[in-house]
């Protein structure tokens, strides 16, 4: 159990920084917009990750908006690619072991894919989910 915590330690802390530096970085290719919510993409490691993001204003406290992204039940809700999203485990109070059924949408195929999430609050309050599959 020792060896998986270390790498679980690892890869957290690897999907973070790599995250954050995607973050820090200005050139976001700006996706769309709906309800005062930006979301923006850029692809990082040769173009072999997709990070997204939403930068916006929603009238809601922030635990509650990350409530529902966090709660991988409620995923089908905001996410129209999936058709269904279990926790298989809980590892740890930050980290989650999830199993996602995507949707087909042309030319994609539907999909399965298993991934570790991650969540992390910031100093100023802010709240970051990072997915590694």
């Amino acid at each position: 159990m020792l060896h998986s915590n270390n790498y679980l330690k690892v890869l957290e802390g690897t999907v973070f920084s790599e995250f954050t530096r995607a973050l820090e970085d200005e050139a976001w290719e700006v996706t769309g917009e709906k309800y005062g919510v930006t979301i923006s993409k850029k692809m990082v490691h040769d173009g072999s990750v997709n990070c997204v993001k939403g930068t916006g204003i929603i009238n809601a406290p922030p635990h509650e908006i990350f409530d529902v992204v966090w709660d991988v039940s409620k995923r089908s809700q905001w996410d129209r690619l999936v058709e269904s999203a279990v926790e298989k485990k809980a590892i740890n109070e930050r980290a989650k072991l999830v199993y996602i059924q995507l949707a087909g949408q042309f030319p994609a195929y539907p999909r399965d894919l298993c991934v570790v999430a991650f969540k992390h609050t910031l100093e100023d309050g802010s709240y970051i989910m990072s997915i590694r599959s």
